[in-house]
């Protein structure tokens, strides 16, 4: 979905999922460290894909993600507090090969959630400059817009002519993204927020040595929708009574295998 000025496929395309206007190789290429977050959510068109938000002793941080051109073409936006403090791409997932049948198949590892935030942390940071150089590499073009992808499709006028059941899973996505959000939320609330906003957890366990519990939020009821677009689950590690970390999409393991330190209540590092 590069976006040429008289790519009119591109621009129905841009229509289907939900009126995101491309947005200018200038612009992209404006991006830099220090950014607040509402001028890099005015500058893309919304907000992006909530991954991570942890309260590490350096500081609060969230990550997002924001697609451009292609849903699996995506890049990752770390914000100290407000502050962008680096755009990298997603650190690969670990995979192993396990036997099935006469072949070997390639599966992902189990997550390791702290390991990635990580290394998140340490991945080599792009300007916005090496962003626009990296989106020209990937997407094969030289375009001067691109198109920022919503973080899920909203069910509207373009399922019109789609099976009664797949609107409808559609539509119950939406609902499952609005009600799972993981913004709902911020690091340092009170735990006992989390089930009058998202209602009983699918799994609640705690650390008996150090009294950090785990929450999971979700469904698993299957739907019929894009999986680039499908809502995400997530996870809530609470230390001392508040929220500590909040986890989705590339960072939410179903298995609730989530280990941590314990946290500091205020990290000194933030702004």
């Amino acid at each position: 979905m590069l976006m040429g000025g008289c790519n009119q496929q591109a621009r129905e395309q841009t229509d289907l999922l939900g009126n995101k206007p491309a947005v200018g190789i200038a612009e992209i290429a404006s991006l830099h460290v220090g950014m607040m977050r509402a001028d890099v959510e005015r500058l893309l068109g919304g907000n992006g894909l909530h991954q991570f938000s942890a309260r590490l002793p350096e500081g609060d941080f969230q990550c997002v993600s924001y697609a451009f051109g292609k849903p699996h073409v995506y890049y990752y936006f770390l914000f100290r507090v407000d502050e962008l403090e680096r755009i990298t791409l997603p650190p690969p997932f670990e995979v192993e090969l396990v036997p099935y049948r006469n072949v070997h198949l390639e599966t992902r590892k189990p997550l390791n959630a702290e390991k990635r935030i990580s290394e998140v942390l340490q991945a080599e940071p792009l300007s916005g400059g090496q962003l626009v150089t990296s989106l020209r590499s990937v997407l094969s073009g030289q375009t001067e817009s691109i198109n920022v992808l919503p973080a899920f499709i909203v069910a509207g006028p373009q399922f019109a002519k789609a099976e009664k059941s797949i609107q409808a899973d559609y539509q119950r996505n939406e609902l499952l993204a609005q009600k799972f959000d993981p913004e709902k939320i911020k690091l340092g609330d009170a735990e006992g927020r989390l089930v009058l906003d998202y209602g009983l957890p699918l799994i609640i366990s705690t650390n008996q040595q150090n009294g950090i519990r785990l929450y999971c939020f979700g469904s698993d009821e299957p739907l019929r929708v894009n999986p680039a677009y499908r809502f995400s689950n997530l996870a809530v590690i609470v230390a001392n009574g508040f929220v500590a970390r909040i986890f989705s999409h590339d960072f939410y393991d179903r298995e609730g295998n989530y280990t941590i330190s314990e946290p500091q209540a205020e990290p000194k590092g933030n702004k």
